[in-house]
């Protein structure tokens, strides 16, 4: 199972629900409150995504939330549902792109794959920043190319389905294996959080 926090035009969802088409009984979780509804600082995409995801045949597969992702991700939490697969592209704030993936971390399995778009975002940079330095989390891939959702993460995706991590995929070049200015970055969960409760390293 996977989940896409933002859904906009559809096409990152697209090329997950191809990679998903290997997967038996596939399900894929998006989430996205301005699907058709505005907000004071964000038009609404009048419900396009899910039209282009229906005219490629992939509504079956998917479950659409129409609500903020810190409203639908504690509710799949006490549903207990568990994903292998995670591609987050929110609302960028570090607090918002934080909760984000607070939640998606205790929905994904260990040796899950979570891929966060938009890390040249300052904001987005320190959430990358803090995953590698506080939790266990290796770095995967670091894309530096603006056209991300053709290459690797998604591609590898749909090749692999979502619970295979090919060891072509680790290319680190920094200690933490974070690549600067880097558009998209690719985590694997190495193990679930055991951190004490006092545990903090800077980032």
């Amino acid at each position: 199972m996977s989940l896409e926090v933002g859904l906009a035009y559809g096409v990152s969802t697209l090329f997950i629900c191809k990679g998903l088409e290997t997967v038996h009984k596939p399900r894929h979780i998006v989430i996205d409150p301005n699907q058709f509804t505005p907000n004071p600082s964000h038009d609404c995409y009048e419900g396009i995504g899910l039209l282009n995801l229906r005219k490629a045949g992939y509504e079956h597969i998917i479950e659409f939330h129409d609500e903020p992702s810190y409203l639908a991700l504690p509710s799949l939490l006490r549903d207990g549902v568990k994903i292998d697969f995670a591609f987050i592209d929110g609302w960028h704030t570090f607090d918002f792109a934080s909760v984000d993936f607070f939640y998606v971390d205790l929905l994904l399995r260990p040796g899950g794959i979570v891929v966060i778009d938009d890390t040249d975002f300052p904001s987005v940079w320190k959430l990358a920043r803090y995953i590698v330095k506080n939790r266990a989390y290796k770095v995967v891939q670091c894309l530096p190319a603006a056209d991300i959702v053709t290459r690797h993460p998604l591609r590898w995706l749909h090749r692999n389905g979502t619970r295979r991590v090919s060891r072509t995929w680790y290319r680190l070049t920094h200690n933490d294996g974070l690549v600067p200015h880097s558009r998209c970055i690719a985590f694997k969960k190495e193990a679930d959080d055991t951190r004490s409760w006092d545990f903090h390293r800077d980032f």
